[in-house]
């Protein structure tokens, strides 16, 4: 079970810049909601509200309660997503019913606290749609929505490496290769035409790769490519890179230039929309049976 709920921005992006000091935090309801249907370890994901609308990272559920706004603080301190208690007071007083104000200044008012922890918040660049993996959440909700099966998945439920014995063949035995123009458009598309390591965007230079090598016309799913300058497509293909499934640089140590040193462990520039991005499938595949090092990854 996982669950998906409308998210402050403010509250995120706070959190955001904070992620490297958090473990356990707080995702308050201005009034308590009392949930029950997610068990500790179950995900969290936060969908930013508009003009995003978009998924912004997750965290893992810990545990339900409520408590005062003072407690909350107390328990919780920067890690309900504020800086300091009167911009807590604030922000709860923002959401509920004007009545209720006078209570929220004195700090009893009572809100719910999802504890989260762990969390992983994703760059703007990384945010995707619901509706771009076939999800569908009204707008009108405004708490929680709960699903059987995780996001990741329903990202990449769709995409199968392609069965070997499937590779298509010229009469004079030369394997064909459909699609790459169609394909090198649908990467520079996603990667906003530069290099997902070096950041080119000299054109010319830039090529689309295939992290299971091409077989027939399914190879050319963008989640089975990865868009490269030219020298490190060649290295791509020949082992000699590879992308780690945490999507960092992996160099073989079988390359010898100093040349590409600088680029050892980086994380490589992810596409705009997740439903893009390098499948793990295709780069556990790549890491496993292209790569060559001494020190194997898989």
């Amino acid at each position: 079970m996982i669950a998906v709920a409308p998210t402050d921005i403010e509250w995120f992006s706070y959190l955001r810049q904070r992620e490297n000091k958090i473990n356990e935090f707080n995702f308050w309801t201005p009034t308590p909601w009392n949930i029950k249907k997610i068990n500790k370890g179950d995900k969290f994901y936060f969908l930013l509200k508009s003009p995003y609308r978009k998924i912004g990272g997750y965290g893992y559920f810990k545990y339900y309660k409520n408590l005062s706004i003072t407690d909350a603080w107390k328990k919780f301190g920067k890690s309900n997503g504020v800086e300091d208690l009167q911009a807590l007071i604030k922000k709860t007083s923002k959401y509920v019913h004007k009545n209720t104000e006078k209570k929220v200044s004195n700090n009893d008012y009572k809100i719910g606290c999802i504890v989260l922890q762990s969390p992983r918040f994703l760059m703007d660049e990384g945010f995707y749609s619901l509706n771009d993996i076939g999800i569908d959440f009204p707008g009108n909700i405004v708490k929680l929505k709960y699903f059987e099966h995780d996001l990741e998945s329903q990202i990449n439920n769709k995409f199968r490496l392609v069965n070997e014995d499937k590779v298509e063949y010229s009469k004079n035995k030369v394997k064909k290769r459909h699609g790459q123009r169609i394909f090198r458009e649908k990467l520079i598309k996603a990667y906003e035409g530069r290099c997902a390591i070096t950041d080119e965007t000299c054109i010319e230079v830039l090529e689309a790769a295939h992290i299971q090598p091409y077989i027939n016309r399914d190879s050319n799913d963008v989640r089975n490519g990865i868009l490269l300058r030219s020298d490190l497509h060649k290295l791509f293909d020949e082992g000699l890179i590879t992308i780690g499934t945490n999507y960092n640089i992996i160099l073989s140590d079988k390359l010898k230039s100093n040349q590409y040193k600088q680029y050892s462990n980086r994380s490589i520039r992810l596409p705009k929309n997740k439903i893009d991005y390098p499948n793990s499938l295709a780069l556990k595949y790549h890491n496993r049976y292209i790569f060559r090092s001494n020190n194997r990854l898989v």
